[in-house]
């Protein structure tokens, strides 16, 4: 999902990208009307997807880089 008064989540820094998540994540409990929670909810989940994909390539690195990447283990002729 994006939202369309957002910029690209992926230009955003690791660190930025959390602060903001914290920072909506309060804006988000202390909204009471319903189109504004919706609205700061489509930008939690924006972020919250960016992090899980940043945090999955981070752990593909690892794995390749200590060996125990399981496509080296398998050998196909």
């Amino acid at each position: 999902m994006f939202h369309p008064l957002g910029k690209d989540s992926k230009d955003i820094p690791t660190q930025e990208l959390e602060n903001k998540l914290t920072e909506l994540r309060t804006k988000y409990l202390r909204a009471t009307n319903p189109q504004v929670r919706n609205q700061i909810n489509m930008f939690i989940m924006d972020y919250t997807e960016e992090l899980k994909m940043r945090w999955y390539k981070e752990q593909q690195e690892l794995s390749k880089n200590s060996g125990t990447d399981i496509d080296d283990l398998i050998k196909v002729d």
